[in-house]
């Protein structure tokens, strides 16, 4: 490496080091609480689930300052593999389950190469909405005047802003958002729809959810065969670096939403995460296990406990 690459690189560090270190101290927003209906709570728990299943496939995002630190650049990398790579190309044999598919395939290859900035980020969001969310309305978005995409659930022609909740997994520090409270808002004006899609039935949700597994599968033993150096490259070269952001939140306030149960009273909305089968085996936390009986039933093991007994403490004698 010459010297001028070496020192555009540890000048990157180095500003990259310093803009994380100082804003470290703001990560931690002040909360609000808000008050949203049912539709909007489960809007809500979609939108929760998205989230959770998008930072699984793409943990760091090509063009944040602190993931390509976290990284040593490996997620810009990861974004351009994500961009140079097709279903098609790597397994033929998927060309036509491809073709009538489009949104599944991009999912597949986006979750199989780990790697993208804010569009990736939408994109697979909205394959996973697709997926799991009959009779709602999924809309990759974006605002005129920023470079920015994300997903919206709900109908932009017909809802109110508090009704249309935001998906942007792209930001360091995601949370589930009414688009009233979202830092890029904009007049309905000035929303761009890029993408819509509204499964009719959950028979279409589930077909759209096995076409992007299947597709999935099919890359990552293309990848295991013959994998890419994109995919641990770690030298950023500065004609390669994107434009770098510094966006840790999506939101003014970490929001805390409720709705009214039955009986009148405000309640936490009690946010899901993604289905089981989409969370790899080793990132399943368990605290306990089951085991099947011959009768069919199940029954719980405890946790287990240290064979040591704890020491019971003195007795605490006069001054």
């Amino acid at each position: 490496m010459g010297m001028a690459s070496k020192f555009a690189v540890s000048t990157l560090l180095a500003l990259t080091f310093s803009l994380v270190a100082s804003s470290a101290s703001g990560q931690t927003l002040m909360e609000k609480e808000r008050e949203v209906s049912p539709k909007v709570a489960a809007r809500l728990r979609l939108a929760s689930q998205a989230l959770r299943f998008v930072r699984k496939g793409i943990p760091y995002s090509g063009n944040q300052q602190e993931a390509l630190v976290k990284t040593k650049g490996n997620s810009h990398y990861r974004m351009k593999l994500a961009r140079t790579t097709s279903v098609a190309g790597r397994v033929p044999e998927m060309r036509g389950m491809a073709a009538k598919d489009p949104l599944a395939a991009r999912g597949a290859v986006i979750a199989c190469t780990g790697g993208g900035n804010c569009g990736e980020n939408a994109t697979l969001a909205l394959q996973f909405l697709k997926g799991v969310g009959a009779n709602q309305t999924f809309t990759k978005a974006g605002v005129e005047g920023v470079d920015h995409a994300f997903v919206l659930i709900g109908d932009l022609k017909n809802d109110p802003f508090h009704e249309i909740v935001v998906v942007d997994a792209w930001v360091t520090h995601p949370q589930p958002l009414l688009y009233s409270d979202f830092v890029f808002q904009k007049e309905r004006s000035k929303i761009r729809s890029f993408e819509v899609v509204k499964p009719s039935t959950k028979a279409a949700a589930n077909e759209a959810r096995q076409a992007r597994r299947t597709m999935t599968r099919g890359l990552r033993k293309s990848f295991k065969a013959k994998p890419s150096p994109l995919m641990t490259q770690t030298t950023a070269k500065p004609n390669d670096l994107p434009g770098i952001w510094n966006q840790a939140h999506a939101g003014k306030f970490k929001f805390k939403y409720t709705v009214r149960g039955d009986n009148g009273k405000l309640k936490p909305v009690r946010l899901t995460y993604a289905l089981s089968k989409d969370i790899p085996a080793e990132l399943k936390k368990r605290r306990r296990t089951t085991v099947r009986t011959t009768t069919g039933g199940r029954v719980r093991t405890p946790r287990a406990r240290t064979a040591t007994r704890q020491q019971p403490r003195a007795r605490r004698t006069g001054r």
